[in-house]
């Protein structure tokens, strides 16, 4: 996927050529960074936590990310959907 992704991005983009490869560039080095951010601070607290505990909270937290996210549109059918699958 990583291989091929910089070639669609390039299709898709409506941008000057220095944009969409500066954005190509966040788009592909993000998640390595935000990795080398929090992996200390994961480290330091999967030490002092139960592991189970830990990836339950972690799950619970990403879990409200999400409706938070979702919920941003305040559209009653962006979660007819979702209540409906159950």
């Amino acid at each position: 996927m990583y291989v091929s992704l910089p070639f669609h991005i390039q299709k898709m983009s409506t941008l000057d050529a220095a944009a969409t490869l500066r954005w190509t560039g966040w788009i592909l080095g993000i998640s390595p960074l935000i990795t080398v951010i929090t992996a200390p601070i994961s480290g330091r607290i999967g030490e002092r936590i139960d592991p189970k505990r830990g990836f339950m909270a972690v799950q619970a937290f990403q879990g409200l990310g999400f409706s938070a996210w979702r919920s941003r549109a305040r559209c009653p059918r962006c979660w007819s959907p979702a209540c409906s699958w159950g």
